[in-house]
């Protein structure tokens, strides 16, 4: 697999770049099929969503802890 280059990183963010960048390209790869495998389309579109859902979360737990392991050096 390529790597991605990344322009920003924390000590938060690090552990998960790699997983994230996957997700991502798996998402994207349902949202292909959806387009491509009409008799399957319904599944693509739900795993797209179920993945998208938890890169939403996963962010947002990213975001907190930065913001609390900031706050915790101030």
């Amino acid at each position: 697999m390529n790597q991605i280059k990344r322009t920003f990183s924390t000590s938060v963010r690090q552990p998960y770049q790699d997983a994230i960048a996957l997700i991502l390209k798996i998402i994207d790869y349902h949202n292909e099929q959806a387009r491509k495998d009409f008799g399957n389309q319904e599944f693509h579109i739900q795993q797209a969503k179920v993945l998208k859902i938890y890169m939403i979360d996963l962010k947002e737990f990213i975001t907190n802890h930065e913001q609390k392991t900031q706050e915790e050096y101030e």
